[in-house]
């Protein structure tokens, strides 16, 4: 164990790139990739070798799509700018529809680059790429919303997620009797644009089901709830970390004590540690309600990496454990004793239902 306390954050974010090849940092100045911009080198030989190992289809992905997207972005702009007359609303028209399935491949190909360098610029160029693609078309034939919140929490932007996820959540109630109303917040917004409601500080405590009340657990999407309990599985380990610290504080300078007792009375200030384990009970029960398949598959996901990847998202299907898992899995085995919970809670190696024919 060691002097340090996790903070609740993702630990290997990169403020700064570094080689993506041999994956040091030198003190020259890095090369970049000129054709994607999401990959840096230490040196010519670095580069080419990565280039030939592994990052050539990524690199030319990256350009063509670039390419294809603003020339149909040209195209569709020089018989009407439905970009503007109908924002929000692109995968209703066949004369839009290469475009929005252009702008998702796009973005999926920067989710690639930032989930193997871990830069912050990558992972905010595949943010923005979503967010993008989500405002110029509101019905997410992609499952885009489904894989915001994990870039953000890759991000350690925490609250944004729940910002977003409590949007989505309340706009699938009103959707019931309003069909038109998921297109709203997309009018007269422009490149950009935040649109899913101002983002509370510390709303990563708040419960979901308390701020949004009249919503059932059993009926929000597995990938939020999911995403939620990321961010609450973040604080409680959080606390339990900066507790440890302080036990071994006590043997240290009176500085030190006083850092981690200050973190210590800031997490009980802004959320009661009790409410925090009741609402990931809550949340992981959900999960286990909605997919039975998706908690055991954090733990032993071999079975559904033995095939080939479905072509088909379905909810309550293995299909969405396993493309929930390719969003999370990270965040979650990064967050300290998570995976020990799921033990305790479903056995060292957990059998579920796999198949995604």
């Amino acid at each position: 164990m060691t002097d340090e306390y996790y903070e609740g954050k993702e630990t290997e974010l990169l403020e700064q790139p570094r080689c993506t090849h041999c994956q040091r940092t030198p003190s020259t100045k890095l090369l970049r990739c000129t054709r994607c911009k999401v990959a840096w080198y230490c040196n010519r030989t670095c580069q080419k070798e990565h280039y030939r190992q592994m990052h050539r289809s990524l690199c030319l992905g990256i350009a063509e799509f670039q390419q294809y997207v603003q020339e149909e972005e040209e195209r569709i702009r020089a018989v009407e700018d439905v970009f503007v007359t109908s924002t929000g609303d692109l995968w209703g028209y066949a004369e839009t529809t290469a475009y929005m399935e252009a702008t998702y491949a796009l973005s999926d190909l920067y989710w690639q680059a930032a989930y193997q360098c871990e830069v912050k610029e990558v992972w905010e160029k595949a943010l923005y790429h979503l967010l993008e693609h989500l405002r110029l078309g509101a019905i997410d034939t992609k499952g885009a919303r489904a894989r915001v919140p994990f870039v953000l929490l890759a991000l350690n932007r925490d609250d944004e997620a729940l910002t977003f996820i409590q949007y989505w959540v309340q706009v699938d109630l009103a959707t019931e009797d309003d069909p038109e109303i998921i297109f709203r917040a997309h009018e007269n917004t422009k490149e950009g644009d935040w649109i899913y409601g101002p983002v509370e500080k510390d709303g990563r405590y708040l419960d979901i089901f308390q701020v949004v009340s009249d919503a059932d657990p059993n009926e929000v999407e597995v990938p939020f709830l999911v995403a939620l309990a990321i961010m609450k599985l973040r604080i409680v380990a959080a606390y339990d970390t900066a507790i440890q610290s302080l036990r071994l504080a006590m043997t240290g300078t009176a500085g030190r004590v006083h850092e981690v007792q200050s973190a210590i009375q800031d997490m009980l200030i802004r959320g009661d540690l009790q409410s925090q384990w009741e609402q990931l009970i809550r949340l992981l029960d959900a999960i286990d309600h909605l997919n039975p398949s998706m908690l055991p598959a954090i733990l032993n996901p071999k079975p559904l990496f033995q095939q080939p990847p479905p072509t088909q998202i379905m909810p309550g299907h293995p299909s969405e454990a396993f493309r929930t898992l390719m969003d999370c899995r990270r965040c979650f085995y990064r967050v300290p004793g998570a995976a020990a919970l799921l033990r305790n809670r479903l056995g060292e190696n957990p059998t579920y239902d796999s198949d995604m024919s």
